[in-house]
């Protein structure tokens, strides 16, 4: 830009309203053809067109020679002056066209950048557009999805509910089905327990037991026949009363001795031989003692038998069995409390019963003298034997289910067996098999009875006799009068055998 302090100093001209005066003034060129430094932006063209002019002027200053020689040295002064002032506003054209082109190309920069950032924008926006155009989709997609979800969970809800009701009618069930399985449980381990048929008593056992129940029928017989005090107090003939026919009652009633044994016991002389004794004592603990380890209870032991007897007939072993050791097992606990007194009794009817029959053979005093004697002799063998028995009669019917066994005897006045019984007396030389009619048993036998279903329906049942029981012949008593003794005043029926 021009300094207006040095364009004066410069020898510039002023106008009145302080206007600078321009050179094409002064040489008669319009003013709109001067460029100043109050149109900055002017082109070069009109730079270039400004010093046309100034040439012209000079043209014009040379036909002025002729003039005034001072003022024309003034107005190359002033000529010279405003060329240079032309100059300095060439220069300063030149500056302001240079300013001018640098701001045109670094806006022409800038509008470049800004093109640029533009398409760039532009760009991120259709990127933004198309994102959310597939947000958009998305979004449709999404809804369409919710919309299905929705409908899914409501139909999942309608389901949850009717699974909660069928859960509530299956846990209902359940339970029902819990009850009823308890119950069914119970049943099937009271079933299990009552057709169980593993036992844990082998034959040979209770055989054992039978043995010595035998040993001891024996030894306890032997030694009330043989006893010193008793074979000086038998009389040859004892005398007849109230006593001898109780006795004899007892004995008869019972079923332990036969009428031709009861006659030999007040017919033969027992005093120089005892074996009649000796038989018809242990006749007498058999007999007892064999019902002892076969009875169920002492108060209905024959209604308890045929109950039992038409179950065996129709049912299986092992729930006949079972029913046969529970029933057994429920009587004695309910009689628990009396076994001890049950016991004493049977131990005080089995003495009276040897007590008769020593009565009947001639032995003096009263019953109960002669109880009173056996009790303090041979108590504790009676009893010895009552509880043997009673062992035997737990262990087989209440320990043993899977078959029954039996503790036999012979009865009396049957036909002798041998594949049944054995005789005592028998010759053991002898190949052909005793006969006759059996007197009695002075020894235990045990069989073994089981019953099974056969294919079809039918039943079958197997007997094995694991024990014979011995046996004294009627012919016993004949081979005696012959031989050791003397019988007188006796009917001869008395002495035979029953036929």
């Amino acid at each position: 830009m021009v300094d207006i302090g040095n364009a004066k100093s410069a020898g510039e001209e002023y106008a009145a309203d302080g206007r600078r005066i321009q050179p094409a003034e002064r040489v008669g060129v319009p003013t709109e053809q001067i460029i100043t430094e109050d149109n900055p932006t002017s082109t070069s063209e009109q730079v270039n067109s400004s010093i046309r002019i100034t040439q012209s002027s000079g043209v014009q200053k040379k036909g002025l020679k002729g003039g005034n020689p001072d003022r024309t040295v003034d107005k190359r002064r002033n000529l010279s002056a405003e060329l240079k002032s032309i100059k300095n506003v060439k220069q300063d054209l030149e500056e302001a066209l240079k300013q001018v082109s640098d701001q045109c190309s670094s806006a022409t920069n800038e509008n470049k950048t800004l093109r640029q950032q533009l398409s760039k924008k532009n760009q991120e926006i259709n990127a933004m557009k198309e994102e959310l155009a597939h947000m958009l989709e998305e979004n449709q997609t999404l809804s369409y999805n919710l919309a299905a979800k929705s409908r899914e969970f409501h139909d999942a809800d309608i389901r949850v509910k009717v699974l909660q009701n069928e859960l509530t009618a299956t846990q209902a069930s359940m339970k029902s089905a819990k009850a009823m399985l308890d119950t069914r449980s119970t049943e099937l381990r009271e079933a299990r327990e009552f057709l169980g048929t593993v036992d844990d008593v082998p034959d040979s056992e209770v055989l054992t037991l039978v043995e010595l129940l035998n040993s001891q029928i024996y030894q306890t017989a032997a030694s009330i026949a043989n006893s010193s005090d008793i074979r000086e107090s038998l009389q040859m003939h004892p005398v007849g009363g109230d006593a001898l026919s109780h006795a004899q009652y007892q004995l008869t009633s019972s079923g332990l001795l036969t009428e031709n044994l009861l006659v030999a016991l007040r017919g033969f002389n027992h005093s120089q031989d005892t074996l009649v004794i000796q038989t018809a004592l242990q006749a007498i603990m058999v007999g007892y003692l064999c019902w002892a380890c076969n009875s169920w209870d002492l108060e209905i032991d024959s209604q308890l038998k045929e109950i039992y007897a038409s179950i065996r007939a129709t049912e299986p072993q092992s729930v006949a069995g079972k029913w046969r050791a529970l029933t057994t097992r429920k009587y004695a606990i309910q009689s628990r409390v009396r076994v001890e007194e049950r016991r004493q009794k049977s131990c005080i009817d089995l003495t009276c019963f040897i007590v008769d029959a020593l009565l009947l053979c001639g032995m003096s005093g009263t019953h109960d003298t002669i109880f009173d004697t056996i009790v303090a002799r041979f108590g504790h063998s009676v009893l010895g034997m009552l509880e043997l028995a009673l062992e035997i009669k737990e262990t087989i019917s209440e320990r043993i289910t899977s078959r029954d066994l039996l503790v036999t005897s012979a009865k009396p006045e049957e036909i002798f067996d041998a594949a049944r019984m054995d005789d005592e007396w028998s010759d053991p030389k002898a190949t052909s098999s005793a006969e006759g009619i059996v007197m009695c048993s002075t020894q235990l036998g045990l069989i073994k009875w089981r019953t099974e279903n056969a294919v079809g329906g039918a039943r079958s049942s197997e007997l094995v006799i694991l024990l014979k029981p011995k046996v004294v012949m009627c012919s016993l008593l004949d081979d005696l009068r012959k031989e050791h003794v003397q019988i007188s005043g006796l009917p001869v029926k008395g002495l035979r055998s029953s036929e």
